[in-house]
Formats: structure tokens, C-alpha cells, sequence
């Protein structure tokens, strides 16, 4: 069953690419906006969608969301239309050819002729490699990135040299800059602090795994679990693990517990929350190898990063970056009673790492202005030739 599904995908992307596309090409592009992200209607992508809808895009442009998953949390907005199925579906791939404008930012969405403009917005800077998995394809114009620095490592992972590289910042982490969200009403126990827990993946879910041992960093057993929830219930914390969308859920077994919370992207969507406002609700991060570690200096909150598995993540995928230099900023822990002390300096306002993590700050982020989501806006629509 699996050879003749690989069978008819295959079929599928030759009839596409070298039939379908090249004719649906030729036809003269129209007033759409094409637009992607994962999970669906967020990220970076969402935060220019925002931005357009405030410049009332949407009256003169159709905007077209590809979705990867259905859902029943679709707003239902003036000139915006949602299309569901996978990358070689013909709806899809019509638009893709006569989209005046492309945004993407995890499947690479290519512009087919002179007439159209496509930019991707990397999901995050980089801090694990990505060479011999992808690189970015001829047909996008514009590589959109964080910081001139995070540029330059993006260019060469990516390969992406024939791509203009523009560094203006991330548009999802203005969130940042907002009030934070009440976010108590959301679960049902009382806690003053919540931490979030924002893990990379060990097994992806497309079939490939990293080096790593462990589905899921220091909780390895129901006992370390039950330790970590013990004194997160005892200090009033709230303990929120999101899981990387990437992370194939079958490896990870986590027992319920009163004060650690496992969530997925439908909670975001369930209470009308995008995933870096309820971030931006946070007193303190967990995460490893992730890009959010970049992000969340913005937040200039205590960071820490399970560290146990990273001689194995060296070994694959391994890191784009002099690791040990540009996470100095956060805490390595290795073990649960570690992890404990963290979240202890935590209760108790104890920052020892503030100085260091916001010199990493200013080399991940662009701006700290809170304006990211404004300045690509803007950029996108003067290049890409939508009018206001």
C-alpha cells in the first residue's frame, strides 16, 4: 500500500511539474495572495496576514490560506479562502502558478513566471543544520530572516544564494511586545507562574530521527515526572509542554499530571490564542535545540535548555552554529534535580544569565521594537508590486 501511494505521489509531482504548471503559468497572474504556515494561520505568515488585513488588503486581493489540516477555528473574513489537501492538489497548485504574491514559511512555495513574487519567511533562525535535508529551491525571491547574522547562516544552509536575503526580523515574535494574555481561565487549577516547555523533535514525523535516544528530554520515567510536578504544585506553577510540530507523538507516553500540561496546536486555535502570545504569557522558557530559544530573548525572561542529548543531536542533524557560544545565554541542564534548581531561581526571581542572554539577543533579533510584522508588510507590498 505504501509503494502505490509513493507510486501515485510521484506520479502526481511529474504531472505537475512538468505538465500542469508550466501551462497554468502562461495565464496572467491575478489579483491573490497566496499564503502558508504551519500549524495553520500562524507563525509569521499570520502576523503579515494581520498586518494586510489592517491595510484592508483583502478588498482589492484575494487571499488564499493552503491548509495542511482541516479545522473547524477558520475565521470567516472578507476575500479569504481556505484550500485543503495536500501540495499536489490542483486548486493549490493553480493558485501557486497565478498568485501575484507567495508567502510561505515551511512548505516552499515557488513563484512559476516574471509576473509573480514569492518570499519565504524562515520558521525560525537557525541552530540545528539543515544541509543534505533541504535547500531552498529556485522560485522564491526573497529569503526573509531575522538578524543580518541569522541571515548569513540561513544563505548558506539553505543554499540559498540566488535568493535576495533581507533581515528585517521575525513577524511572529512581536508578540512580545504586547500585554501579555490571561491565559489562568485556560486550565483548571490555580498557579501563579506558568513555564512553557518548547521541545525540538527527536523522531520526525515524515520517518526521519535524529541521533537522540529519548522521544522526550529528562522525563524518562514516571517517577522524574512525578518529582518535577511535585514541586511545580508545591511552588503554584503550571508547567505547559508543547510538543515541536515535527515530533512524531507516537514516541512520547505522558501520564497526566496535576501541574505538568501537555497541549497541542488545536488549544491555540480553541482559545483564539496564536502560539507566542500564549509564550508571551510565560515567566520562564524550557526548550534544547529549538529556534524559539532566539525568539524568547526577546521575552528577556530566564531560559533553560535540556542539554542531555546534545552530543547525540551532534552527531545528526548537528548544529549550524558554534552552539556552546550562541545559547551561553540560558541554563544546560542535564537532569531532573537540575531542572528543579532552574525553575527554583525562577520562583525565587533569581536572573544570574540576563547580561549574557541579551548580548545573544542582539545578534538573533533584528529589532527589539516590536515593529517586525510592520516592516515586512511593508517590504512585501512595495516589491511585490500589491497595492494598498
Amino acid at each position: 500500500m505504501k509503494l502505490i501511494r509513493k507510486i501515485v505521489s510521484y506520479g502526481k509531482e511529474v504531472l505537475f511539474k512538468w505538465i500542469l504548471c508550466p501551462v497554468m503559468s502562461l495565464l496572467p497572474t491575478k489579483d491573490v495572495i497566496l499564503m502558508e504556515s504551519v500549524p495553520n494561520l500562524a507563525d509569521s505568515t499570520y502576523a503579515v496576514f494581520e498586518q494586510m488585513l489592517k491595510h484592508r488588503i483583502n478588498t482589492k486581493y484575494k487571499f488564499i490560506w493552503w491548509l495542511y489540516e482541516d479545522s473547524q477555528y477558520l475565521p470567516r473574513i472578507e476575500n479569504v479562502e481556505y484550500v485543503r489537501g495536500g501540495y499536489n492538489t490542483l486548486k493549490l497548485r493553480y493558485y501557486e502558478c497565478r498568485a501575484k504574491c507567495i508567502i510561505s514559511n515551511n512548505r516552499f512555495l515557488l513563484a512559476h513566471n516574471n509576473r509573480q513574487k514569492s518570499y519565504y519567511i524562515v520558521h525560525g533562525s537557525p541552530l540545528k543544520s539543515v544541509v543534505g535535508y533541504y535547500s531552498l529551491p529556485k522560485g522564491i525571491h526573497y529569503l526573509l530572516t531575522g538578524s543580518e547574522e541569522m541571515g548569513k547562516i540561513s544563505v548558506s544552509e539553505l543554499h540559498a544564494y540566488h535568493a535576495q536575503e533581507v533581515h528585517l526580523g521575525l513577524p511572529r515574535n512581536d508578540a512580545f511586545h504586547r500585554p501579555p494574555r490571561e491565559i489562568h481561565d485556560m486550565f483548571d487549577i490555580d498557579f501563579d507562574k506558568m513555564i512553557v516547555w518548547y521541545p525540538t523533535y527527536r523522531q520526525h514525523r515524515t520517518g526521519h530521527s535524529t541521533a537522540a535516544v529519548h522521544a522526550f528530554p529528562i522525563l524518562h520515567d514516571t517517577k522524574e515526572a512525578e518529582k518535577l510536578n511535585a514541586f511545580a504544585q508545591a511552588n503554584r506553577m503550571l508547567i505547559v509542554i508543547k510538543p515541536h510540530p515535527a515530533q512524531d507523538l507516537s514516541f512520547i507516553k505522558m501520564q497526566s499530571l496535576s501541574h505538568i500540561r501537555m497541549i497541542s496546536d488545536q488549544f491555540f486555535a480553541e482559545h483564539q490564542i496564536t502560539s507566542y502570545e500564549f509564550v508571551n504569557a510565560s515567566a520562564a522558557l524550557i526548550t534544547d535545540y529549538s529556534s524559539i530559544y532566539y525568539d524568547y530573548l526577546l521575552r528577556d525572561h530566564p531560559i533553560a535548555l535540556t542539554w542531555e542529548d546534545i552530543e547525540e543531536y551532534r552527531q545528526d542533524p548537528g548544529f549550524s552554529v558554534d552552539i556552546e557560544e550562541y545559547c551561553k545565554g540560558a541554563y544546560k541542564v542535564y537532569t531532573t534535580d537540575q531542572l528543579i534548581a532552574f525553575l527554583k531561581d525562577v520562583a525565587n526571581g533569581v536572573d544570574s544569565l540576563a547580561e549574557l542572554r541579551n548580548e545573544a539577543c542582539h545578534i538573533a533579533n533584528y529589532s527589539n521594537d516590536g515593529k517586525n510584522a510592520e516592516r515586512v508588510t511593508d517590504f512585501i507590498l512595495k516589491t511585490s508590486g500589491v497595492s494598498v
